[in-house]
């Protein structure tokens, strides 16, 4: 039969019929055939008819001239019913282990219940079907080992092709597998191969024995059938089957079939079972669909752990190989790994790059069985479609063999009924049923036609509109043609346009690789080679690195000292972003310097290469917002100065970078458009500003440069930055300095998602910062599993900033739930020289957060020698930036020191500088910690009144910046002062407050506090 896009000629037939309001007799008397061959026809039980057959019946029925095109199609799919039969012979389920199961959760919950009904004495039969390789067998033997593990008896018989299974088959297997035993019943003669099943006189007889067999055995213990390839079966152990079903539902048995759905036609003596199954014994029925993307993630993750990108990568390859068929992933995989592109190594798995990857054997084996059933003339037409792609345009096909279209369509007719491809409903195309069909007929294809095919089919697509630079390039490139380096350069550009970085990265990596041996083209190869690089700068930047390494080799080789100094001033950049900021700065301000030795008109003079370093992705010329104007051809300015000042700023040199970088904006400031690389410089010297006035204190200044430079890299579609932007104020300024703003801060959080939503084209699959956009919130709000989820996905960024300030959150998180082993992991792992570390070796915003944290770590372990260490280390760090905002955190922590250390006066001294230090500017949250730590400190002192009132706005602070963990904290300072007040109960009803709060947070410490205190209450009050 045809595929489902194919319609069958007796359903044509028939409804054309009554849409003309003939009869059978009337329609026949029309045609001049016989009333029998309409009637054979529309009930699918006659061969096709002939061509004059076919030319009579639309005559007879006045068909307009377009339906006849698919009053043929039909006809000839139903001449090649042969074709689908034979094909069918080498369908059967291949000889190898299935997949893991994964994605299958619900019908492992339906089998999983119907398997404890049956135990329990309830049985009905559960038909799981899907095509081949889905994994039914997989589910079945996950049923089968569980039944086991449950004390069931198992029992499993295979049908196998219609030539090759006797009838009751399966059930003599069956019968074959069971032993008597353990007081159960011995297998009668009649269910045994070979014995007595042939001398019974009717059906009945053998299924009554079967019956009571079955209802002994499961008196002892229950028992799970298993009936494999129902698709496959004789009718007669089909009418057991039913029997058995319907009579033993009362019974502690649980019978399961499996069977290919594409293989059950409505002819096919399993069809019309289903239903009844269904009606009589109440039938579960489980179909298998393909696997989804996330279930071949998951799969590759269980099976491999390969780092992120790669696995992302492996994934992606996967399932666009085997849309989730599980077996075709498992051949897939595996032959992956027997081909070395996944390699075990001293315990650990890597993936090489995956484009010599091969059709697995066994699946060509498979194929080939059903093309060897078609005629040579089909065989290369289907070779032709396989080269052309997945996707196979009727009139390119045509066009590219140049055969007449009645030969075409016969081809697809046959293609059609050998289940290789399906036609659109228009009919204007046809498809393979699946990537791996493709494959393997390409595969077969010798490589000198395969090369002549992919070049005609290049050059007859670049005559199509609308125009597909990927598909040209890729046919091209498989021909060895020489026009595919320019094709795979215009699909970059067209990537490079919808801010998919990793694809157009791809295409020009492929490009400049073809250039390797052109030394006409060197100069080219290089510029691609850097615009790899930059591209790669927020995915992958340790690869980014070293194409601008590169490129910067290439400029040096063929005196380019343009793009010699542009590689080399990235290739800093992308240090800095790749975690390696010290020697980032170092390289990225030796570029500037040599930037600063070209002519002034560089840039004008190739104004595609300013489009380049700008990173600009508009694809129509439309200039940047009005504040960034008309381009001024006589000037050039360096355009990586601000972004010199922008990492000095972040590395914490705020003076050097905040002067470089309002240098760059006073001098653009005065313009009234900016070219779009000035315009990268202009946002650049915002993002500096924003940065470097929130650590000063400048908190209003700050909020106007973070919108300055969001709003110009909006304007040249740098979404990615613009997130990155808003993320920075998220946690520069919204964080610290307007914490009790919950509208804000929301409204950045969504801010950001958004944008780097937007620009995740810009980052490996599953590697998006979105994932850190939001965890302020929910640290401050105490939706710590949020937090921990976030992380879990954050850690496999490798991008600066990201990855530190999941790191930073991940940390105090721990520290608040007691668990000091994480905690230190980011200190040791970001500040790996400990007190020693290099100033500038890492972001600066996160490092003094970790020397922050590692104060407190010590302080809770009673180690003030490194917490006196941390803490100098800590204000050392704060001089050398100039940073105001952390004055008060670095007094607090000198004041819980000193408090440590048994110098109350001393703690007080600092507590009181930092409450200074946190209301101008205003700071809510550190606020708040020290008018806490200035209650604990005046209840010890006997200023129970000093400590009330510290108490009051430490509670107002929490309340408004909606922090519950901030809350509990200050609560129980204030249990501590009610019991030194002689007030018990209401000091016990405030620590049981606290732990209300922290139960929830999992927060170990401040929970033992709560408990250490009310114990000591107790003690206290009698």
């Amino acid at each position: 039969m045809a595929g489902d896009n194919c319609p069958q000629f007796s359903a044509l037939l028939r409804e054309a019929r009554r849409e003309a309001g003939l009869t059978q007799e009337k329609l026949a008397e029309r045609a001049g055939i016989s009333e029998r061959a309409i009637s054979d026809l529309e009930r699918g039980i006659n061969r096709a008819p002939r061509r004059d057959t076919l030319d009579l019946l639309v005559r007879a029925l006045d068909l307009p001239t377009g339906q006849r095109q698919r009053w043929e199609f039909a006809r000839r799919a139903l001449a090649h019913r042969g074709v689908t039969e034979a094909v069918a012979a080498v369908s059967r389920p291949l000889a190898i282990a299935t997949a893991p199961l994964f994605g299958r959760e619900r019908e492992l919950g339906i089998l999983g219940r119907l398997l404890a009904e049956a135990v329990a004495g309830s049985g009905r039969p559960v038909l799981i079907s899907g095509e081949a390789g889905i994994g039914k067998t997989a589910l079945a033997d996950d049923l089968a080992r569980r039944a086991v593990e449950s004390g069931a008896l198992v029992l499993v018989g295979h049908c196998y092709d219609l030539t090759m299974t006797p009838p009751y088959g399966p059930w003599l297997e069956i019968s074959e597998q069971y032993h008597a035993g353990g007081g159960r019943p011995v297998v009668p003669d009649v269910l045994r191969r070979g014995t007595g099943i042939g001398d019974l006189t009717r059906q009945g007889a053998l299924f009554d024995i079967a019956r009571a067999f079955f209802t002994a055995v499961t008196r002892r213990t229950p028992a799970v059938l298993i009936l494999e390839d129902l698709h496959w079966a004789d009718p007669a152990s089909l009418d057991l089957l039913r029997y058995l079903a319907r009579q033993m539902q009362h019974e502690p048995i649980l019978i399961v079939g499996t069977y290919r759905s594409d293989e059950v036609t409505a002819q096919h003596p399993l069809s019309p079972l289903l239903p009844a199954l269904v009606r009589e014994a109440g039938a579960e029925r489980i179909e298998l669909r393909h696997l989804g993307s996330d279930d071949v993630r998951e799969l590759v993750d269980g099976r491999y752990g390969l780092p992120a990108p790669d696995a992302s990568r492996l994934a992606a390859y996967v399932i666009d190989r085997t849309e989730g068929n599980p077996l075709y992933i498992r051949e897939v995989l595996r032959t992956l790994e027997e081909e070395s592109l996944l390699r075990l190594d001293v315990g650990r798995w890597s993936l090489a790059e995956l484009d010599r990857a091969v059709v697995p054997t066994l699946i060509q084996q498979v194929i080939a069985g059903r093309a060897a059933r078609l005629s040579q003339e089909a065989r290369d037409l289907l070779s032709v479609a396989a080269v052309i792609g997945q996707y196979v345009p009727i009139e390119l096909w045509r066009t590219v063999t140049d055969v007449s279209e009645d030969e075409l369509l016969g081809t697809v007719d046959l293609a059609v009924a050998a289940k290789f491809m399906d036609v659109t409903s228009d009919g204007r195309a046809a498809r393979f049923v699946h990537a791996l069909v493709r494959e393997a007929l390409y595969e077969q294809v010798v490589p000198t036609r395969r090369r002549r095919w992919h070049r005609l089919v290049g050059e007859q697509l670049i005559a199509e509109r609308p125009l597909d630079a990927d598909a040209v390039a890729y046919h091209f490139q498989q021909a060895g043609d020489e026009r595919a380096v320019d094709w795979l350069v215009q699909a970059g550009e067209r990537a490079n346009r919808t801010y998919a970085w990793q694809t157009a990265g791809q295409r020009f990596t492929a490009a400049a690789k073809l250039m390797e041996h052109d030394s006409t083209r060197a100069r080219d190869r290089g510029w691609l080679l850097y615009r790899v690089g930059r591209m790669l700068r927020l995915s992958r930047p340790s690869a980014g690195v070293e194409y601008l390494q590169e490129a910067e080799h290439v400029g040096q080789t063929i005196g380019d000292p343009v793009l010699a100094a542009y590689a080399l001033a990235d290739r800093g950049l992308t240090r800095c972003w790749g975690g390696e900021p010290l020697r980032g700065v170092e390289e990225l301000a030796a570029g500037v310097a040599a930037l600063d030795r070209l002519p002034a008109d560089h840039l004008s003079r190739e104004p595609s290469i300013a489009v380049w370093i700008a990173d600009s992705l508009r694809s129509n010329g439309q200039p940047v917002p009005e504040e960034v104007g008309q381009p001024d051809s006589s000037a050039s300015r360096n355009v990586r100065r601000s972004t010199l000042g922008l990492w000095m700023v972040l590395v914490g040199r705020h003076a050097e970078g905040i002067e470089m970088v309002e240098a760059c904006r006073d001098e653009l400031g005065t313009r009234t458009q900016l070219t779009e690389a000035e315009a990268g410089l202009f946002a650049d010297a915002y993002f500096g500003l924003g940065i470097g006035y929130a650590e000063l204190g400048r908190s209003e200044d700050a909020k106007r440069a973070f919108s300055s430079a969001r709003e110009t890299y909006r304007g040249y579609d740098h979404h990615d930055l613009v997130g990155t932007v808003t993320l920075q104020q998220l946690w520069l300024v919204t964080y610290p300095y307007e914490s009790s703003d919950h509208a804000r801060r929301r409204w950045l959080v969504d801010e950001s998602e958004a944008a780097l939503s937007r620009g995740s084209g810009a980052h490996d699959l599953g590697t998006s910062p979105t994932i850190v956009s939001s965890l302020p919130l929910p640290f401050l709000d105490g939706a710590w599993d949020e937090v921990g989820q976030a992380i879990d996905a954050g850690r496999a960024l490798d991008v600066t900033p990201f990855r530190e300030y999941a790191m930073v959150v991940r940390a105090w998180v721990a520290w608040a739930q007691g668990d000091a082993e994480l905690a230190w992991r980011p200190v040791r792992q970001l500040l790996p020289d400990g007190v020693a570390t290099e100033f500038g070796s890492i972001v600066f915003g996160p490092a003094v957060e970790l020397q922050r944290l590692a104060v407190m770590l010590n302080l809770d372990r009673d180690d003030l020698e490194q917490a006196s260490a941390w803490l100098t280390m800590y204000e050392r760090w704060l001089d050398w930036s100039g940073a105001v905002r952390r004055q008060a955190e670095a007094r607090l922590l000198r004041s819980r020191y000193a408090h440590a250390t048994g110098n109350v006066e001393s703690a007080r001294e600092d507590a009181r500088a930092a409450l200074r230090h946190a209301t101008a500017p205003t700071q809510p949250l550190a606020l708040l910690a020290a008018h806490r730590l200035l209650a604990v400190l005046d209840t010890e002192t006997g200023r129970l009144g000093d400590a009330d009132e510290h108490v009051r706005e430490s509670l107002a602070l929490a309340d408004a910046c909606a922090a519950p963990f901030e809350r509990a904290l200050t609560l129980l300072a204030a249990a501590e002062l009610r019991l030194a007040g002689g007030r018990g109960d209401e000091a016990r009803d405030l620590a049981t407050q606290v732990k209300t709060i922290c139960e929830p947070l999992g927060a170990r410490p401040t929970l033992d506090r709560a408990d250490a205190f009310l114990a000591r209450a107790a003690v206290s009050l009698g």
